[in-house]
């Protein structure tokens, strides 16, 4: 806070003169909105980094433009649907930028890759992410290889990479302590304990979300929601439901300034379970209703409809939802982040309905994850496959 009211002290300053310096105001606008999204002003945030991106262009500086659109493109967008108009001006930095090796290329392009993640791309964001960590690498430069690796754990998120994106986080934290204090601390360990909660190994999760918390207070960043729904899931493993309920609205509370659309994804994932147990899952059925109409492409929110449906005893409505997911085995469910949740939910239903056959599709696509937990991100775990 203290930070964000000196740049615009500096900036009062600057304008002040008579004499216009364009790229020094490029730079305290990057840095205001820098200190201003890290005290927990992220519209006033995001208004600087536009600020700065327009100006960029108009004085035809491509590498602050670069910086730019990495600071609007800092908070990932909303689950289930790409943000087209984001991409566009990750692909304008780019060509801005021209082909030559640099860290800040490497940076977009690590970050056009994660962008794709919800898009039928999949070689060519895969292409972009592996290209973002050749760069890093052969520049030496370690701020962009450390933020280029954690990309590629998010673009390599699906049901048969636990392993590899396990290594990523570990390499990660590896190199944390040679660029010094700042916020990929926190999202190395925040991978770290994705990956840990999916191989069910929870006496380290429980480990790393001790050294997350640790973390944060020395660096003094508002990650406060993400602590909350971690806790909030642990909770939720062990039964303590009127405490998860209670850690997922603080939660969702916090982080809906941050991410607005994925904060109530994430609070209606979080209180399905804990509704599920009071017998009152019906009562978000209007709510994944919401969400299939906001992100068509999202199945998981598809398969969690049919799960409130199961549950209400609604048999109709379940088996036509059921239908129409099952249908060619089940490949309509993306191997995404959700694949392996929306299959636990499946299973659920197809048990429900009887469903013998279709049964033993399930059990053979799901038997090579036998010793996995079905988790999604660090927010909600299902438990063992």
């Amino acid at each position: 806070e203290e930070a964000a009211r000196l740049y615009g002290l500096a900036l009062s300053t600057l304008d002040s003169l008579s004499q216009p310096d364009h790229r020094r105001r490029c730079e305290l606008t990057l840095s205001l909105a820098n200190a201003l999204y890290s005290s927990g002003e992220f519209d006033r945030a995001r208004e600087q980094f536009e600020q700065a991106a327009a100006a960029a262009i108009e004085h035809g500086d491509p590498d602050m433009q670069a910086i730019a659109v990495l600071g609007l493109g800092m908070a990932p967008s909303p689950p289930g649907v790409p943000n087209h108009a984001l991409i566009k001006m990750f692909e304008d930095a780019l060509a801005a930028l021209g082909e030559h090796d640099s860290p800040l290329r490497a940076l977009v392009l690590a970050r056009l890759a994660e962008e794709l993640y919800w898009s039928d791309e999949h070689a060519r964001r895969n292409e972009l992410s592996l290209l973002a960590v050749e760069i890093s690498r052969r520049t030496g430069d370690r701020h962009a290889l450390i933020d280029s690796l954690y990309r590629r754990h998010i673009v390599l998120t699906a049901p048969d990479t636990t392993e590899e994106r396990l290594a990523i986080s570990t390499e990660i934290l590896s190199m944390i302590h040679e660029i010094g204090a700042s916020d990929a601390v926190l999202r190395a360990h925040y991978l770290r304990i994705e990956d840990l909660v999916e191989l069910g190994h929870m006496d380290a999760v429980d480990r790393e979300i001790e050294v997350y918390q640790q973390r944060m207070r020395e660096l003094r960043q508002q990650h406060l929601e993400i602590y909350d729904l971690m806790l909030a899931m642990r909770a939720l493993m062990e039964g303590r439901f009127e405490e998860a309920e209670q850690l997922a609205l603080r939660g969702f509370e916090t982080g809906q300034r941050r991410r607005e659309g994925f904060s109530t994804q994430i609070l209606a994932a979080q209180l399905s379970t804990v509704r599920r147990e009071q017998g009152r899952l019906g009562e978000l059925a209007p709510v994944v209703k919401g969400f299939i109409s906001q992100y068509p492409s999202l199945t998981y929110a598809r398969c969690g409809l049919a799960f409130c449906y199961s549950q209400m005893n609604d048999r109709a409505s379940a088996l036509e939802e059921f239908e129409h997911l099952a249908a060619d085995d089940f490949k309509a469910i993306s191997r995404n982040a959700t694949w392996l949740p929306s299959m636990v939910l499946l299973s659920e239903l197809c048990a429900y309905l009887s469903d013998a056959p279709r049964a033993r599709v399930l059990y053979k696509l799901l038997l090579p994850y036998a010793l996995r937990n079905a988790s999604l991100d660090v927010y909600v775990c299902y438990g063992a496959v």
